[in-house]
């Protein structure tokens, strides 16, 4: 029974990750039979070289204009069919550019976080019957960017005769289509759980809405100044192994090696840590943020070369560098610096880094926590130098 189940389960994930494909592929060539039919009609033998260079750069801003739109229209869809479904906002963010709700008014950040992108994040309404609203929420960003995508199609029709503004508004429309498919057909991309992914896992898989909801609560805590340590224990219980293979779960796993952190339970988090690692449903950048954090802790405990030399390979001390402005990978480096380098000086040149970051970074109870991690480090060298044996 368990095996038909089983087959079943890998049927549907194959013929879904088929039709991904099959309708991003499919897109991806209507927009390129489209430029190269407005290309033949517009490219002439004897045109001059400024008049080729304009072309090209009104399809390189119809291009980007085209998705740079239809990214905050699919988080704007979140948060309105989030305010609809009785949601409350935390956190809106575009790129750099946050606002964040705090104290009951709108507050607005610029602040740079790894692979950013878009974000909406809000709290759910109190549960009813042990359940929570969650379709529209997941379905917002979806639903408005199909919406904008076919008002796009009766403007590209409407503007016909004026053929580049015809032409963006096929590609407003083409890439809402990219952004429907991306986040609506339930696969995991690049390790990544879609919105389609999220409602799937959240009917469907037991336990899904807890943990799904668990994250949700945790977050609107941390918006809200609470430190992980003083949330209930309980919303950080650590799901089985192979429950943590469904990416809402591993978030779960994620707060708790945090929450342990926070708590200066070194060891514990670590050992956590070691379990997330061996999981295949993390993307790329939690993996590069554990291995930040695995490193702090095997400073703080062995402290052996070898082993930080095989964490802080070329790829993530680039991903490191790339990122220094990311508390945690700070506090990482400072350590390091201290304890690994002993190079005092330079540990103190990233202690002024993490001073300056911190004027601007939204979630002061997390700094908190990284300057008890760095006082720890440091209280770490002290107790080195006190146990250094007398020259003979």
């Amino acid at each position: 029974m368990r095996d038909s189940k089983a087959k079943n389960t890998d049927l549907s994930t194959t013929l879904l990750t088929g039709l991904y494909y099959f309708l991003m592929i499919a897109i991806g060539v209507f927009a390129l039979v489209v430029l190269v039919d407005f290309l033949q009609g517009h490219i002439r033998t004897d045109m001059q070289a400024s008049e080729l260079a304009l072309l090209i750069a009104g399809l390189v801003i119809a291009f980007y204009a085209a998705y740079s739109i239809q990214m905050p229209v699919h988080e704007l869809g979140h948060l309105v069919l989030g305010k609809l479904s009785g949601y409350e906002l935390l956190v809106f963010r575009i790129g750099s550019f946050m606002w964040i709700q705090k104290d009951g008014e709108i507050q607005f950040r610029r602040v740079k976080f790894a692979a950013s992108g878009g974000q909406c994040l809000m709290e759910p309404p109190t549960a009813s019957d042990g359940k929570i609203p969650y379709l529209l929420y997941n379905l917002g960003g979806i639903i408005l960017n199909f919406a904008l995508a076919l008002i796009a199609v009766g403007l590209a029709l409407l503007t016909s005769k004026i053929e580049l503004l015809s032409l963006f508004f096929i590609l407003l429309a083409a890439f809402g289509m990219v952004f429907v498919v991306m986040n609506g057909v339930p696969v995991i991309s690049g390790k990544r759980h879609n919105d389609g992914y999220n409602i799937y896992t959240i009917a469907k898989v037991e336990g899904g809405m807890r943990a799904y909801e668990t994250q949700l609560r945790i977050s609107g805590q941390t918006v809200k100044g609470k430190r992980l340590k003083e949330m209930p224990a309980a919303w950080f219980e650590l799901p089985s192994q192979k429950a943590m293979n469904n990416g809402i779960f591993a978030g779960i796993g994620i707060f708790a090696y945090k929450r342990m952190l926070d708590l200066l339970e070194i060891e514990k988090a670590d050992r956590i840590m070691a379990g997330l690692q061996e999981l295949d449903s993390l993307t790329p950048v939690q993996n590069k943020f554990i291995i930040v954090d695995r490193v702090y802790c095997e400073l703080l405990g062995d402290n052996r070369k070898g082993i930080l030399d095989y964490w802080l390979e070329k790829r993530q001390s680039n991903f490191m560098d790339a990122n220094k402005t990311e508390v945690a990978i700070i506090r990482t480096i400072f350590t390091y610096e201290l304890l690994q380098k002993k190079n005092v000086n330079l540990a103190n040149n990233f202690k002024k880094v993490f001073d300056q970051v911190t004027e601007t970074y939204p979630f002061p109870q997390e700094l908190e926590m990284e300057r008890e991690l760095m006082a720890l480090a440091e209280k770490k060298a002290k107790e080195n130098e006190q146990v250094k044996l007398p020259s003979l």
